[in-house]
Formats: structure tokens, C-alpha cells, sequence
């Protein structure tokens, strides 16, 4: 019975990830950032439900047919996995991608057009993160003897050879002379707090290179 009583806790935990993958599509005080796991957890959450609970009437009926059933689902979810594990290495890994297919066939970009180049999405997971708020306070010149992440370099700040005026860590301005180079990213730095750099393409794009 161990083993029936085994197959109850994780038919449970499967109806718990469908919860909440549930709470989080249709919660108000859930961010975007949290909307990222609604998909995953419905999917995992689903799939485990069905093949447990086929694993549950199995041990507990002992038919036959039950066993085929269950034997399917699981070369079919071995078979699911196998095809995912494939698909995340090629739209997260250009090389393999390129290698695979050639330079037409690179679907490294998949990930950022889908997903990575929605820049709502990344503001909300830097915000709730708070990796702008962790930026170190050196005044002038000393603020750049501190090495940022990547990240932060990319998304606190506006880019270096946009020669904005330095104040603080998060607060820049405009020369009167104008910006130094040609940068839409420069133009689209606000010293809003929870604006910042997050719309910036090179924001956008440090999500992608770390892949």
C-alpha cells in the first residue's frame, strides 16, 4: 500500500502545480515575470496528473489493458521530453543550431523573438528581482571602478558611449551638446526608476548573448 499511498501524494502534487499555474494566469497581484511559469506548470502539471493516475488504476485494478495504457503514456511523455530537450538546445544555442542546419537553418533566434525581445516581460522580472537596486554608490569617476554584471551594465544604465552626464548610479542626463553617438538606446534611457534602461536593446539582447 506504500506504494498506492506514494501515487496519491504525487497525483496531488500535480493537481497543485495545475493550481497554481491556474492562480498565476488569473491572480492580479501576480507580475509578469511570475506569468512566465503558467505554461510550464500547466503542461507539467497535467501530464503528471494523467500518467499517475493511469499508474494509480493500474496498481490498484491490475488490468491488462490498464498496463498498456500506462506503458504508451510513458514512451509517449520519454518521447515528449526527448523532442523538448531537442527544441530548447536549438533556440538557445546558436552554434549547435547553425551546425545542424547551417547559417539559414539558425534558430537561435527563436527564443528572443518569442520570447526575450518582450520587453515587458523583462522589466518585470528586473523589478522584482531588484537588480538595479543593488548598483554600487561611488561618486564620478569612482562609480566606474566597481565591475557591474552584465545585466546591470546593460539594463541599470544607460550605454557608456552614449556620453550621458553621471549624478548617481540610476540617474543620468543629456549633455547639452547632445548624445556622442548614433544610439536610439540613448534617447530611450529614463531616469524613472522602474523605467531605467528596460526597454533598451541592449537590455534586451544580454538575455540572448547569455545563452
Amino acid at each position: 500500500m506504500s506504494g498506492v499511498r506514494c501515487k496519491f501524494i504525487l497525483i496531488f502534487l500535480s493537481v497543485a502545480l495545475i493550481g497554481i499555474s491556474i492562480w498565476l494566469h488569473f491572480s492580479d497581484s501576480a507580475t509578469l515575470c511570475d506569468k512566465v511559469l503558467v505554461k510550464p506548470l500547466l503542461i507539467v502539471g497535467v501530464s503528471a496528473l494523467f500518467y499517475w493516475v493511469i499508474r494509480l488504476v493500474e496498481s490498484l485494478c491490475r488490468v491488462n489493458v490498464i498496463v498498456y495504457i500506462c506503458t504508451i503514456s510513458l514512451l509517449l511523455f520519454s518521447l515528449g521530453l526527448i523532442c523538448f530537450t531537442v527544441f530548447s538546445i536549438l533556440v538557445t544555442n546558436r552554434k549547435v543550431s547553425r551546425v545542424l542546419f547551417g547559417r539559414d537553418g539558425d534558430y537561435s533566434h527563436y527564443l528572443v523573438e518569442k520570447y526575450v525581445m518582450n520587453a515587458e516581460q523583462i522589466k518585470s522580472c528586473l523589478l522584482d528581482s531588484e537588480t538595479c537596486q543593488h548598483l554600487p554608490t561611488g561618486k564620478g569617476a569612482d562609480f566606474y571602478k566597481y565591475s557591474l554584471s552584465h545585466t546591470q551594465s546593460s539594463c541599470c544604465k544607460p550605454p557608456t558611449n552614449c556620453g550621458l552626464e553621471f549624478h548617481n548610479a540610476t540617474y543620468w542626463t543629456m549633455p547639452k551638446a547632445g548624445q556622442a553617438v548614433v544610439n536610439s538606446d540613448c534617447k530611450i534611457w529614463n531616469n524613472v526608476q522602474t523605467e531605467l534602461c528596460f526597454k533598451c536593446q541592449s537590455c534586451k539582447t544580454i538575455f540572448y548573448d547569455f545563452i
